[in-house]
């Protein structure tokens, strides 16, 4: 539902031809929202480039993902851009014991995941608040442990822009 209503939104701004300011440089904080909660800070260092750090929960541990991001103009909407990329991600977690069932059949007592992720989304930035809102998905391919060598995430990130 949540999905739903932000391509609603979008594709409203669209038909209404809304003129928006694009994403200034600079430094944006806030939460990740999907099936593990997660907090994200990007830096925008040009119109195109951006390097993100993400931290979230996943497996009973959290995850640390370091991202490039590469812009693109959206729908001919200015503060709206499409956005592809990649990085790496180093996780830790203790006990994977859950119902009965071990997450990583390597490691019953905790360990470490270490792997590449890629990123694709559309973000916007609201004008005249300092409001950035982004929708992506993110698979990413565990080297270490080769128990789970794929796994995906998409997410809803909100961010305040400074």
């Amino acid at each position: 539902m949540k999905r739903f209503t932000l391509v609603f939104l979008f594709i409203g701004m669209a038909w209404t031809n809304i003129t928006l300011k694009a994403q200034p440089e600079g430094l944006s904080l806030g939460v990740r929202l999907t099936n593990w909660w997660g907090l994200t800070a990007k830096y925008n260092f040009s119109e195109v480039g951006a390097i993100e750090g993400i931290v979230n929960t996943r497996w009973g541990g959290y995850i640390i993902h370091g991202l490039y991001e590469h812009h693109f103009p959206a729908f001919k909407i200015q503060g709206m851009r499409w956005y592809v990329g990649g990085g790496a991600h180093i996780g830790f977690w203790s006990d994977r014991y859950n119902n009965g069932n071990y997450w990583f059949a390597d490691s019953r007592s905790g360990g470490v995941g270490i792997g590449l992720d890629l990123i694709g989304g559309l973000e916007y930035t609201i004008p005249d608040l300092p409001l950035n809102i982004s929708l992506d998905i993110k698979p990413g391919f565990n080297f270490v442990p080769s128990a789970l060598p794929f796994y995906d995430d998409g997410a809803i990130s909100v961010r305040y822009v400074f």
